[in-house]
Parts: structure tokens; sequence; C-alpha cells
């Protein structure tokens, strides 16, 4: 009789214990679910800084280049840059045209149901809650209507793209929700054909419910948390780019500051000899030599004309010269690339990456003064010089023994 009576009360506390760890799962759901939207605004807000930062180099920019005659006369005949826009500000009722309320006020309306939707605690209630945000969206779909034939567009347009966005997400919720209904439609009509008592069916059913319930709101997070990790790639995948693109401006904005102080300056800038290099195009593994005054890479390392000098100036530029030949490394009038310099002058500075041994190389007078990445046509291994950072290669520069 002991064992009898103890068999039950032994059920009932596994069922609670089960209703309690899926209680505890939803509290983590939701509060991680809080947490990566609070990431996402974060990543948003750093997405927009780039492009003010974006924004404000290019204007920098814009302003060195007309201190001088040519850039003043490339500045007149070109754009300024544009500023970004940002539409960050909720839509207001108090910012709505009065004749406009009605409907603005039914949007709010239903969003601020289906945030209710999110608060329900079983499926009763939530399918109560589907019911009238339904409705609430019709009413809201029939303002709208009617504020479209008043030929107001800029503001239909907001109100509807919100309204849009929101019936998304109901539906997304009705559709998991159905789904999960639908497999315990699937196993009441299994326990009702089983041979087991009623008052076990009864508790089973009954524990079922409340599980059922907790799953379907660890359901519904799970999909939302999807949604937000997949934004939150590409706003990731944006950054990376724009990083790129601001480091490289600001490096850009940097020496046509530097040249313009240089040229106000009675003292020419101070040049160091720092150490002998070798450059190695990792890709391929060759090494970059001069043949006749040309750069070229080659297989076989030269102790002479596969070493380079490094001459540093106080501003972070590097001129290269051959051991060899003894001529530096830059640009001809022309604007090809040459070891034929016998001084270090702009046409000759470089710049490197802080990481020497995988570092992509800059000479830093091509393309007018903005720089141009050295980058290697595998077809015939010829080095070219290539304006885009993203498509420029990585060299090693490593100290020659």
């Amino acid at each position: 009789m002991m064992n009898q009576e103890t068999a039950p009360s032994e059920v009932e506390e596994e069922y609670l214990d089960a209703q309690r760890a899926a209680a505890e799962a939803v509290e983590v759901g939701r509060a991680t679910l809080e947490e990566t939207e609070r990431q996402g605004e974060q990543l948003r807000n750093a997405d927009r800084l780039g492009d003010q930062t974006k924004y404000c180099l290019d204007e920098s920019k814009r302003i060195l280049r007309g201190l001088t005659w040519a850039g003043w006369f490339q500045n007149m005949t070109s754009r300024n840059a544009k500023s970004p826009v940002f539409d960050t500000k909720p839509i207001l009722i108090e910012d709505i045209p009065p004749f406009a309320r009605k409907a603005a006020q039914a949007v709010q309306n239903y969003k601020a149901n289906l945030s209710i939707l999110d608060a329900c605690e079983n499926l009763e209630q939530r399918e109560m809650c589907q019911k009238i945000c339904k409705d609430m969206f019709e009413a809201a779909k029939k303002e709208l209507n009617q504020l479209q034939a008043n030929k107001n567009p800029t503001v239909y347009q907001q109100l509807s793209t919100q309204l849009a966005k929101l019936n998304q997400y109901q539906i997304d919720v009705t559709q998991k929700h159905l789904k999960l209904r639908k497999k315990q439609i699937e196993y009441e009509s299994i326990s009702k054909t089983s041979p087991q008592s009623s008052g076990l069916t009864e508790q089973q059913d009954e524990h079922l419910n409340i599980l059922a319930s907790s799953l379907l709101d660890l359901n519904i997070m799970a999909g939302s948390l999807q949604e937000q990790i997949g934004e939150h790639n590409k706003i990731m995948s944006v950054l990376e780019e724009k990083s790129e693109d601001i480091y490289d401006q600001t490096r850009s904005v940097t020496r046509r500051a530097d040249r313009l102080l240089q040229k106000k300056s009675w003292v020419p800038a101070k040049r160091v000899f720092e150490k002998w290099i070798s450059i190695k195009h990792i890709e391929t593994g060759r090494y970059m030599s001069i043949s006749n005054n040309n750069i070229v890479l080659v297989d076989a390392f030269h102790p002479e004309k596969c070493v380079f000098g490094v001459w540093m100036k106080k501003n972070g530029l590097v001129g290269l010269k051959n051991k060899f030949s003894n001529l530096f490394v830059g640009q001809t009038m022309l604007g090809i690339l040459s070891c034929s310099s016998k001084s270090f002058g702009q046409r000759e500075d470089w710049q490197v990456d802080e990481n020497w041994e995988n570092s992509k190389l800059l000479i830093a007078s091509a393309a007018w003064g903005q720089g141009s990445y050295l980058s290697v046509r595998l077809r015939d291994f010829t080095i070219t010089m290539d304006a885009d950072r993203g498509g420029a290669d990585m060299w090693c520069l490593a100290v020659a023994e």
C-alpha cells in the first residue's frame, strides 16, 4: 500500500521538476533575447558611427585638397560629400498631421497588442490574443486605406511600412503556434486511444499543456534569435568592410596633411636608415627584385638584388633603397613602378601595416596622392598597382640576414 501511495507523488514531483526546468529555460531565453536586442542596437549604432566617420574623412580630404590650385579646381568640378541620413526616430502621434492621427493611433494600438502577445502564458491566452491582433490589424488597414484616398504618400508610406513589419511578425508567430498546436492535437488523439486510466491521462495532459506552452515560447524566441543573429552577421560584415575603408582613408588624410606641412616647412623631413629587408609575396613565395630598374618577382633569392634598405620618415612613411642598384623604389613621372630614383622624395614614399611580416604595401604617391596597393597578376607574376585595399596582396617584409 505504501508503494502505491507514494508512486503518484513521485510522478507529480517529476512533473513539477520538468515544469520548473521549462519555466527556467523560458526565462533564460527571454534574457538572452533581450541581450541580443541590446547588442543589435550597439551594432547598428556602430554602423551609423562608421558612416558618419567616413563622411568626416571625405570632407577632410576635400578641404585638404582645396588648399592647392589643382585640388581647388578638382573640387570645383566634383560634388561635395553626401552626409549620411539616419532614420532613427520612431513615429510619434504628435509628429503626425492631424488628418492622419487616427490611422497612426490604429497602428500603435496594433503594435501594443502584439507586445501583449509575447507575454501570453498559455495556449488559450495566445489564441485569444491572436484573434484580437487580427481584428486590430484589419482596423489599422482600413484606416490606412482611407488615408491613401486622401493622397498623402509620405505619411501613408511610413505607416504602411510599419504596419507590414508588425503583421509579418504576427504571421511568423501564428505559423509557429499552429505547428506546435498540431503536434499537441496529435498527441491528444493518441493518448485518448491508450488503455491508461482517465485520472492519469488528465494529469499527463495538463502536464503536457504546460510544457507545450513553454516549448511554444522557446520556439518563438529561437526564431527571433535566429533572425537577430543573422542580422548581426550582416552588420558585422558591413562593419568589417567599413573599418578597412576608414583605416585606409584615415592614413590617406594623414599623408595629405603631412605633405602640405612639409611644403610650408623650411626644414626637409629627416630620413633615418633602419635595416635591410627582403620582400616576399606570400601567396606565390616569390621575392621582389630588380631587373633593369624594373620591379619583378623571382623564385631564387639574390643577396643584393632582393635586398632593400628601409629609410624611415618621422611621419611613418618609408623608403625602399635597393642594395644592388643603390636606387630607391617609387613611381616615375608617367606613373610606372620603377627602381630608378637617386633620392627619397614624395614619389618614393611607401606605407606598411603594423605587422611587417603580413602586410599590404601602399605606394603613397599613386592615384593622385590617394595611394595604391601592390598586387600580383598570377598568370605572368607581374606586379601591379591597385587602388583598392580589399584586392591588395599580402607581403612579408623580413629582416635580411
